[in-house]
């Protein structure tokens, strides 16, 4: 019997709707995709103590409602709790209450209802997308990272862009959801006291070399795209970029995985990149980051190995559960 999955997502995430093609008709796979944000449109909930037998029941974008018990993995790909399409009658403090109301109750659900794999772990996710530590798993994973220096004290900053003369990147902690920040350049001299001090940022210590690297962590296996690219932050131009597999040594797959470990998550998205000496330079992890757009420029699959994983997850969820029986 194919597993059954389901995936958490943003409305119309191609993501999403490309596993979930794949997960159909390759893998033969029950795949019902859940669109976060569009639950007053498209979604629907049903949740209630055990006193009438109800089981909890959530509408997919289909339209179909399924038991959320009978789901043995959640890919928990996006989450965006404020709802989208509310009814223009319906002033900010009421679109606030329903999108919160949604948000309660759907995780609510889904922490009592189900019983299977997350991938990742929501809660989970959200400590881990924390910059410092993730910086301190790869240090901890035996990884070389660069020198970094997260703080709000302008003696500090200044220090530090003194002691690697002047070269130095600025990166967000945390950032902005809908507007992500590009890494930059530093240029401390332009920077006032007072603008150092209205909160903290990441200083680090400026990388050279133009080889990039996007490792997609699939469980245990390791599928890693070279892109070669002169910007600071690939992302910025990726018309043209060269984009290729790349093996890495198994070694340093261990500690990539060691990484997840220590996260505690069993997926993520990584960011490195060679040093002039040729040493790998660990740079960030996502817990649900970007990777199919890298079929388009190399040319690799990596939606069926990606399917394999949810698939091996899912059914290690079978097999925990016939255990506890």
């Amino acid at each position: 019997m194919p597993p059954q999955i389901g995936i958490f997502s943003l409305k119309d995430d191609l993501h999403a709707l490309a596993i979930q093609h794949r997960l159909h008709h390759v893998f033969e796979a029950d795949c019902l995709v859940v669109e976060t944000d569009d639950l007053v449109c498209s979604g629907g909930l049903t949740w209630s103590t055990g006193y009438d037998g109800r089981p909890p029941a959530l509408r997919s974008r289909s339209g179909a409602w399924f038991n959320v018990g009978d789901l043995e993995l959640i890919w928990w790909r996006r989450a965006s709790y404020p709802q989208r399409n509310l009814p223009a009658a319906i002033d900010e403090e009421t679109g606030h209450l329903v999108s919160n109301e949604w948000k309660y109750a759907l995780v609510g659900m889904l922490t009592t209802s189900f019983d299977g794999v997350w991938i990742n772990d929501p809660a989970r996710a959200r400590a881990v997308e924390n910059k410092l530590i993730q910086l301190r798993a790869a240090e901890r994973a035996g990884l070389r990272i660069p020198r970094t220096l997260v703080s709000q004290a302008p003696d500090a900053v200044r220090e530090f862009c003194a002691e690697l003369q002047g070269r130095v990147i600025v990166k967000a902690v945390r950032g902005l959801a809908k507007k992500p920040l590009l890494t930059a350049f530093l240029d401390v001299a332009t920077l006032d006291d007072a603008s150092i001090r209205l909160c903290p940022a990441m200083y680090q210590e400026y990388v050279p070399g133009r080889r990039h690297l996007r490792i997609c962590c699939f469980g245990n296996r390791v599928i890693a795209v070279a892109l070669e690219s002169h910007d600071l932050d690939w992302r910025r131009h990726l018309k043209g970029v060269p984009c290729y597999p790349l093996e890495l040594a198994e070694t340093l797959q261990q500690q990539l995985r060691a990484v997840l470990s220590q996260l505690g998550i069993c997926m993520a998205i990584m960011d490195a990149k060679f040093g002039p000496d040729g040493e790998l330079v660990w740079l960030e992890a996502n817990p649900q980051g970007q990777f199919l757009f890298l079929e388009g420029m190399s040319g690799l699959d990596l939606t069926t190995p990606f399917c394999e994983f949810l698939i091996e997850q899912a059914q290690c969820s079978r097999l925990d559960n016939r255990a506890s029986i």
